[in-house]
């Protein structure tokens, strides 16, 4: 089945947001995460043999998964850049409560 405009454009940003966490230093892995009669995985952050990950099953909606992945980015531990920042669509912006860290320095000059 062919994916519309939108959601290759959702696609595509979820590619840029997995890019920018695991720029990071967090691996990002889109699987379909089992499930079984007596346990149910969920999507979300893990330490995998000391490295940080984030799980996401694939068999949610792109929007949830979209999501998932900028809860991880709305962490106070990671910063962003504006430059960094400018992969990102406006609406994926708006959703992160960061203010972006400029890139550039700013130098004085005394007189």
């Amino acid at each position: 089945m062919a994916k519309t405009k939108k959601e290759l454009e959702v696609e595509r940003e979820i590619r840029n947001i997995g890019k920018l966490i695991e720029s990071k230093g967090i691996k990002v892995r889109r699987e379909k995460l089992s499930r079984g009669r007596n346990f149910k995985v969920r999507s979300g952050n893990c330490v995998l043999t000391g490295s940080d990950h984030i799980f996401i099953d694939r068999r949610l909606p792109q929007e949830q998964q979209m999501m998932l992945m900028l809860d991880v980015l709305n962490q106070e531990s990671i910063e962003i850049s504006s430059e960094e920042a400018s992969v990102l669509s406006d609406k994926s912006k708006s959703l992160l409560d960061k203010n972006f860290v400029s890139a550039e320095v700013s130098t004085e000059v005394s007189a």
